[in-house]
Formats: structure tokens, C-alpha cells, sequence
């Protein structure tokens, strides 16, 4: 027995199409869906992080100074003016 195929049944019908097409395009949207989100996450990172760079330099400056006050504390106590 051989099986006959005529040409009417060799292309995709209407239907088939329409499925294809609209998975295609929720698949695009997700996609884009977690870019998007994924650009978020990034960009508040990177905010999060030159905060953090800041407050860094914020503290060691306030060390240093700390330091440098300390210092001239201990010299004018040694010289006798703070006794």
C-alpha cells in the first residue's frame, strides 16, 4: 500500500501558523521580560556599590583626621601645655 500525499496537505495551515506566531512572540516578550529586569538588578548594583565607594572614602578620611588630631593631642601633651 502506497501512501499518497497531494500538495493541498504539504503546507502548514492557517491555524499551525497562528500558534507558531503568537509562541514565537510570548517567548520574545519573556525574553525581553528578563533583560529588562536583569538591567535593573545591574544598574542598582552598580549604585550600590559607588555608595559604598564613597562612604569607604568618607571613613578613611575621617580616620586620618582622627590620627592626625591624636597626634598633635599627644605632642602638646608632651610639650606640657595640656597637663
Amino acid at each position: 500500500m502506497k501512501l499518497t500525499v497531494n500538495k493541498k496537505n504539504r503546507a502548514f495551515t492557517t491555524a499551525e501558523m497562528m500558534v507558531s506566531g503568537g509562541v514565537m512572540i510570548a517567548i520574545t516578550f519573556l525574553t525581553f521580560d528578563v533583560m529588562l529586569t536583569n538591567a535593573k538588578i545591574s544598574t542598582s548594583g552598580i549604585k550600590a556599590s559607588a555608595a559604598e565607594s564613597q562612604q569607604r572614602s568618607g571613613i578613611e578620611l575621617l580616620q586620618q583626621d582622627i590620627i592626625t588630631s591624636e597626634a598633635a593631642l599627644t605632642d602638646a601633651n608632651e610639650a606640657g601645655k595640656y597637663s
